[in-house]
């Protein structure tokens, strides 16, 4: 039970603690991700109903800090109120969310990426594929304030690219190749 519970709390707003056997096992705090989440994470906004995190990893979509079986490369969003996303009764699976509000919302955060030191070229990358809108824009913030860019994760030595030269969106890659 211990497991399965590790693997859907991301985040909790009460203390919680589960006790499996009769002993104390697992401990989480009010705001601090669980093992659920996995990676370095920034706060993007924070709203009264809502709170969302870039994230190196998958993502996810939160109802009320509970998993969902939607995922979110590049996002961390966790839905409450008003916004909260319709489940599945056994909280399995997200039958409907607004998917259109959840990116505004980022894009209305973009700013928060710029003094990110985790954010990298193919991160970008791969948040312009999936949400243009947002890649466009996070693009022309950091083109903007910070044009150099560490490429990729995994790299013994950092390499940087100048956002000026490689453009938004990997179609340029072969430019990469002659830097």
């Amino acid at each position: 039970m211990l497991s399965l519970l590790e693997e859907l709390i991301a985040v909790t707003e009460v203390h919680l603690t589960v006790e499996e056997d009769g002993q104390e096992t697992r401990e989480w705090h009010p705001g601090e991700f669980g093992p659920a989440v996995v990676g370095p994470v920034k706060l993007a906004f924070e709203t009264e109903h809502c709170r969302g995190w870039w994230t190196l990893s998958d993502g996810a979509v939160l109802a009320d800090g509970i998993k969902t079986n939607v995922t979110l490369p590049g996002l961390l969003i966790d839905l409450r109120g008003p916004h909260k996303p319709r489940i599945r009764a056994d909280r399995n699976q997200l039958l409907d969310w607004d998917q259109t509000w959840v990116i505004d919302q980022f894009i209305a955060a973009v700013h928060t990426v710029v003094d990110w030191d985790e954010v990298n070229l193919v991160w970008v990358w791969q948040v312009s594929i999936l949400w243009p809108r947002l890649g466009q824009r996070m693009f022309d913030i950091l083109y903007g304030r910070r044009p150099e860019i560490t490429m990729g994760i995994g790299q013994k030595q950092p390499v940087r690219a100048d956002l000026r030269v490689v453009g938004a969106l990997p179609n340029r890659q072969a430019l990469i190749r002659q830097l």
